[in-house]
């Protein structure tokens, strides 16, 4: 692949918008969200504060959409800043998508009937709908595209807009990963085994904005790996095996800390130079925290003197492996948009 120059980037987290959110002083403190099978029982989670969305639910568009389409649109906004490219493409990456309008549309479907579906609520739930509020709030004029996954979906939307600006369909694209929480999730991961070993969900978004690379690029994303599937947990240190050996050259961040995949990753990474990133307090977010984990690797590089280039391994939790690499030509500091409250 061509290199990709990260030109703007933007992100929300449940600490806050910005690079405070990214590396908070302190982790924030976790809530908890009612089981719906034992109404007694909480699941910890870690939520974007309502007053980082505020101003977006004055948006007209926005007014009735889901939270995944806020925090979305906060970090690609922050993403974009005053920059107005006349061919932009939107590629969002998503995990579980608007999966509250989603429990709220099928939930009287189940109780009392087909009869009872909402038509307001259903286009909500699709995960393109996302995008289409995102490409009119921001003035999108070029292809939106939606990809579905686990964690990894994140590299799958660097790659389709690696393959656009190839193809010269646009100048400039927009990539936007985001998660949600709501309880029907929550019990899907803990049916899953998930939220052991200090797994904690949380949501918010991530965003980079990205063009072709030139000779004034400092930050580029000069490396893609595949995506190395696996079907079970058996299968699993196969496909980490091959994505740590696809990772040459450069040191890898450590990105699998508090979830399933920490002991196989970590058994795996004997012998690689290994980087910690900021703690893990944020929670973990999917395609979300593919993107905050790729913003901080990309803070941590432009401040070595001596390392060029820095490898962000994507853990998927469901099915896939995948990694990026991170490139400096300069040193400058990178830009990202300001707390947003």
């Amino acid at each position: 692949m061509n290199d990709l120059a990260i030109i703007g980037t933007g992100s929300l987290t449940p600490s806050g918008g910005g690079w405070p959110g990214l590396e908070p002083d302190a982790p924030p403190v976790a809530t908890g969200l009612p089981s719906l099978r034992r109404p007694d029982t909480t699941f910890p989670v870690q939520q974007v504060g309502d007053g980082f969305l505020q101003d977006l639910t004055h948006e007209p568009r926005l007014r009735r959409a889901s939270r995944i389409t806020l925090m979305m649109a906060a970090a690609a906004r922050q993403a974009l800043g005053d920059r107005t490219p006349q061919r932009l493409g939107l590629v969002g990456a998503f995990f579980t998508g608007a999966c509250h309008f989603s429990r709220r549309f099928y939930a009287p479907v189940l109780e009392r009937g087909p009869s009872f579906a909402s038509p307001a609520l259903f286009p909500e739930t699709l995960y393109n709908s996302s995008l289409g509020h995102i490409a009119h709030l921001l003035g999108v004029g070029g292809s939106c595209y939606a990809m579905v996954g686990d964690d990894s979906a994140w590299i799958s939307a660097l790659e389709v807009a690696s393959l656009w600006l190839d193809l010269k369909t646009v100048d400039a694209v927009l990539v936007v990963g985001g998660e949600e929480l709501d309880v029907s999730a929550l019990e899907a991961y803990r049916a899953a085994g998930w939220l052991k070993n200090g797994f904690l969900p949380a949501e918010g978004a991530a965003a980079v904005l990205l063009s072709r690379a030139g000779a004034d690029s400092v930050l580029t994303i000069s490396g893609l790996t595949p995506g190395f599937a696996y079907r079970s947990r058996a299968s699993v240190l196969r496909a980490v095996g091959q994505c740590f050996a696809a990772m040459s050259g450069a040191p890898i961040a450590r990105t699998a800390d508090r979830t399933w995949l920490r002991a196989p990753v970590g058994r795996m990474a004997i012998g690689h130079s290994m980087i910690p990133l900021p703690p893990a307090g944020l929670g973990h977010a999917f395609t979300a925290s593919a993107g905050w984990h790729t913003l901080q690797g990309a803070r941590w590089l432009l401040g070595q003197s001596e390392e060029d280039s820095l490898w962000v391994p994507v853990w998927g939790l469901h099915h896939q492996v995948a990694a990026l690499r991170l490139r400096k030509t300069g040193r400058p500091q990178l830009a990202v948009a300001p707390e947003e409250r």
